[in-house]
């Protein structure tokens, strides 16, 4: 369970890194809301499947 930790950090930096990127270029402030909408939705489905996987 810890690897799943470590790749869900290491995924929400990925993202928090591409969209500050896209921010920086366009001005959009948008992407920040998808961003945060999406990791709420994908954490804890990626969360119960790596629980149901491990049992």
């Amino acid at each position: 369970m810890t690897y799943f930790w470590i790749k869900t950090i290491a995924g929400i930096l990925v993202v928090a890194i591409i969209s500050t990127s896209y921010y920086l270029k366009t001005g959009h402030t948008w992407i920040f809301i998808v961003a945060i909408i999406s990791a709420l939705i994908e954490i804890p489905l990626s969360y119960y499947q790596e629980k149901k996987k491990n049992k």
